[in-house]
């Protein structure tokens, strides 16, 4: 179960990495097709609103990751009390 566990902060994080790189590269690397000064400041925001939250997914990605299991907790606790 650990295991599993330490896959899904794995592919959780990698995935939010994928989600802001391709974002940034869809709104600002291609070709605008309006414009506008009112589509630059949207683009401003939706793109520090995304890069923001999938930041946040990628910090909960990582703590799951890289926390370990409650059986490992467990056996370092059995460890000293010996």
């Amino acid at each position: 179960m650990a295991t599993q566990d330490k896959a899904f902060g794995f592919v959780l994080s990698l995935i939010s990495v994928l989600i802001i790189v391709a974002w940034i590269y869809v709104m600002w690397g291609t070709p605008p097709i309006i414009n506008d000064l009112q589509f630059l400041a949207m683009k401003i925001f939706t793109t520090v609103l995304l890069v923001t939250v999938m930041l946040i997914v990628l910090w909960v990605g990582y703590t799951i990751a890289t926390t370990p299991s409650i059986e490992e907790i467990e056996a370092q606790i059995r460890k000293r009390k010996r």
